[in-house]
């Protein structure tokens, strides 16, 4: 019996010392695990990791070196399989869609701040609130700040307000046994989805200088559907960049020196920055630059034309998004009919497309002056291996002052169509691309 246990005893000492060694050799049992899911992250998640590594948020005002920078990350999928000719053209498309995804969630985030601050505003202007007259002028202020860029607060405060009272039609707002009525009005308007949707499409068709900072694009083995996604990045220089796109206005704005404008682009270096970003050269003049892609369809000089112009076309196209050429949709009266339409039970979708009517025509008509050719040549991607030409578009304030008045006012020609990729082959080797930093 004695034996036994002894025997016992030493396999259990046993087992401990094999166990103790396997903890000092410090093996991570969820390291496999951790690989997998970092595997299964995609462009969306990497623009996300960018940002908690650089210690920033989305949405809300963050102080780089001095300067107020708001970002938001975008994201969409290409319809089209990498093995398809017009796999580029799709390509262009979603990343305008990516952008849009990043200036949609920015919206929304903004329009939760108006909301509050129109609330109180209404309060005000009722009488409801008991603040001191010092506290009523600094809400006032803020919320200028907070809107300066476009007032677009004070026209959809102007739309609540008449909207509130005509609520109150029948009601006497100065007497004081109807202050609990005004604030259920007050709070019925604020918490209703029209009024909630109304600010969010308003935020959205009114926000300009949004830059393609940093992109990120996968195309997994075994998938069918390649994914992208964009850093959307403003600042309040941008803004004034971007009025003045379209008001052709003198402003002295500089930045911090940068580095020298790159003239020759490799076909990497146009793949992983297409769109608009900032660059800022030597002498801490502000650059933007605008990559454009469009396939070669046949081996012909007249394909070669029609592509470089359609690129010139889709380039010019994404300097006047970043303009805001939309901006003509900041007035009281699309304000109204969008609320208008909310109101009568129109679908959130059916309302965009008919704002997204109205303001391309706008935005095709605009014209920008001072638009000059930095770059242009033939390249391709990788997964897809079709010959493209591209082109980079630069404009400056430098150039705009130069600008003869020659007009480059044409429109882009993508249609965002919706492809079923159900049946298309998949992607057979993996690829990511992700592209340098733009300046701010």
């Amino acid at each position: 019996m004695v034996k036994f246990i002894f025997l016992v005893m030493m396999i259990l000492f046993y087992f401990d010392n094999v166990t103790a060694q396997e903890e000092n050799t410090e093996i991570d049992p969820y390291a496999g695990l951790a690989e997998l899911i970092a595997a299964e992250e995609g462009p969306f998640e990497k623009c996300k990791d960018y940002i908690k590594e650089k210690g920033w948020k989305e949405f809300i005002k963050n102080d780089v070196n001095g300067k107020e920078v708001r970002m938001a990350c975008g994201r969409s999928g290409i319809g089209v399989a990498p093995s398809k000719k017009d796999f580029l053209s799709s390509r262009t498309v979603a990343f305008n869609d990516a952008l849009l995804n990043a200036q949609k969630r920015f919206s929304e985030f903004k329009s939760k701040e108006i909301q509050v601050q129109i609330v109180k505003q209404l309060q005000k202007g009722f009488g409801l609130d008991e603040k001191s007259a010092i506290e009523k002028n600094n809400d006032i202020i803020q919320a200028d700040e907070e809107t300066q860029s476009d007032n677009l607060f004070k026209k959809l405060y102007k739309l609540a307000n008449n909207e509130v009272d005509e609520r109150l039609e029948d009601v006497d707002t100065k007497k004081a046994e109807n202050t609990q009525k005004i604030q259920e009005e007050i709070d019925n308007l604020a918490q209703s989805s029209v009024f909630e949707k109304t600010i969010q499409s308003a935020s959205q068709i009114t926000m300009n200088g949004l830059q393609s900072f940093k992109i990120w694009e996968e195309c997994k083995e075994g998938k069918k559907q390649c994914k992208v996604s964009i850093l959307a990045l403003r600042t309040l220089e941008q803004g004034n960049i971007a009025k003045a796109l379209l008001n052709k206005n003198s402003i002295n704005l500089k930045g911090k020196p940068g580095s020298p404008l790159i003239t020759d682009f490799t076909p990497k270096q146009v793949m992983a920055n297409i769109g608009v970003r900032i660059k800022r050269d030597e002498n801490g003049n502000y650059h933007l630059l605008s990559t454009a892609t469009s396939t070669i369809e046949t081996d012909s000089e007249l394909s070669e034309d029609i592509a470089i112009k359609e690129a010139i076309e889709e380039a010019d196209s994404n300097l006047r998004l970043f303009a805001g050429a939309q901006i003509s949709a900041n007035s009281e009266t699309v304000l109204k009919e969008i609320f208008e339409e909310f109101k009568s039970g129109k679908q959130e979708n059916e309302v965009q497309k008919k704002i997204n009517a109205s303001t391309k025509a706008f935005s095709e008509k605009a014209s920008i002056e001072g638009i000059t050719e930095l770059d242009s040549g033939i390249t391709m991607h990788p997964a897809n291996k079709v010959k493209a030409r591209f082109v980079v578009r630069k404009w400056s304030l430098n150039s705009q002052a130069d600008a003869s008045g020659a007009d480059f006012s044409s429109g882009s020609n993508n249609q965002n169509e919706n492809t079923d990729i159900s049946n298309e082959p998949s992607v057979q080797e993996d690829l990511f691309l992700e592209s340098e930093e733009a300046d701010f």
